[in-house]
């Protein structure tokens, strides 16, 4: 409980909080109003503990894509953690069936493959459970709407998956700073 605690407070920073490497003008292109930042990621790794990386490059991500809404501003590897962080977001704010209903539940399989990415099979494999068991499954334009009632099993079967998400045996921090580290040329 106290790890989903900490999460969500850390999703709250993420949104809200300024941080101290900020987009400022100098850094989008005039011409289409793109962020053209370069090697911001390397610059926020020499200067960061290891909580504070994810959450500055995520805020940098975040902007970048404006959030969500241009997805394909990013580079391969900052949608790898974009991905993975919405995940994060959405399963410790409302759990799986949150994460399948909302619009993030269309890129079902660019999550699925971020994990993989990264090297984290066992989160990885508590989605593609979810998936399963969610009644609809994921769309490809997400849901809009009301969200359709789950029956008391399935809502059971994916209560327990969120319990196991929450436990993060996945290192899912330390994996995608290594994932950054090693892809450097994407941030």
């Amino acid at each position: 409980m106290l790890a989903k605690l900490l999460i969500v407070f850390l999703t709250f920073i993420i949104q809200f909080n300024a941080v101290s490497y900020n987009i400022d003008d100098s850094d989008i292109d005039d011409n289409n109003g793109n962020v053209t930042m370069s090697n911001y990621a390397e610059e926020i790794l020499k200067h960061e503990g290891e909580e504070d990386v994810i959450i500055q490059i995520l805020d940098i991500i975040y902007e970048k894509c404006n959030y969500g809404y241009d997805i394909n501003q990013l580079t391969e590897g900052e949608k790898v953690i974009y991905f993975i962080g919405v995940l994060e977001g959405e399963v410790n704010n409302g759990g799986f069936s949150q994460f399948l209903f909302n619009t993030s539940g269309k890129y079902t399989t660019e999550t699925l493959d971020a994990l993989n990415d990264i090297g984290a099979q066992y989160t990885a494999s508590l989605l593609q459970e979810a998936i399963a068991i969610y009644k609809n499954g994921p769309t490809s334009e997400g849901s809009e709407g009301e969200m359709t009632s789950l029956t008391d099993e399935q809502t059971k079967k994916l209560y327990v998956l969120d319990e196991k998400f929450y436990e993060y045996k996945d290192d899912l921090g330390g994996l995608q700073i290594t994932y950054i580290k090693n892809h450097i040329s994407d941030f």
